[in-house]
């Protein structure tokens, strides 16, 4: 059960403003999500969302914050794998992360070190796409029912 504000992150590439901002709108009201959202999530560098230095630092600030309760990927695609041998606080932390495609490396990379707590899930850019009953099962799974 994710019990509190989750941290949104951007580590792989960048994602179209309207269809993040739909997305962000289906988190907060119709599965009813406290998203905490940097106003730098995303400072698009060649075909990532920022540079390597920017996001690996966003995902570790999000893993290290006491304050909030999970961890999501605003999207997939490529990016992540760049920043694998990098990462220490996201390897170690036990808060969920919510992802797939790219974000998957980082699922495999966190079970290898012992962490398990994960949720291979639609990212937030692809939620205004994402079947409704697919955005009724991770409601359920969020709330720790499923």
């Amino acid at each position: 059960m994710i019990d509190g504000p989750i941290s949104v992150v951007a580590p792989c590439g960048p994602f179209p403003a309207d269809r993040f901002a739909a997305g962000v709108h289906i988190a907060q009201v119709e599965l009813g999500l406290d998203l905490v959202l940097p106003p730098d999530l995303q400072r698009p560098w060649r075909y990532l969302a920022a540079d390597d230095d920017h996001r690996l630092a966003q995902l570790e600030d999000a893993f290290s914050d006491p304050s909030t309760a999970a961890i999501w990927a605003a999207r997939g695609g490529y990016g992540l794998t760049r920043l694998l041998g990098r990462l220490d606080i996201a390897l170690r932390s036990r808060k969920p992360l919510i992802g797939f495609s790219d974000v998957t490396a980082l699922h495999a990379a966190r079970w290898k070190h012992g962490v398990q707590e994960a949720i291979h899930g639609p990212v937030l850019n692809s939620l205004p796409i994402t079947a409704p009953e697919d955005r009724a099962w991770l409601r359920t799974v969020l709330r720790g029912e499923g």
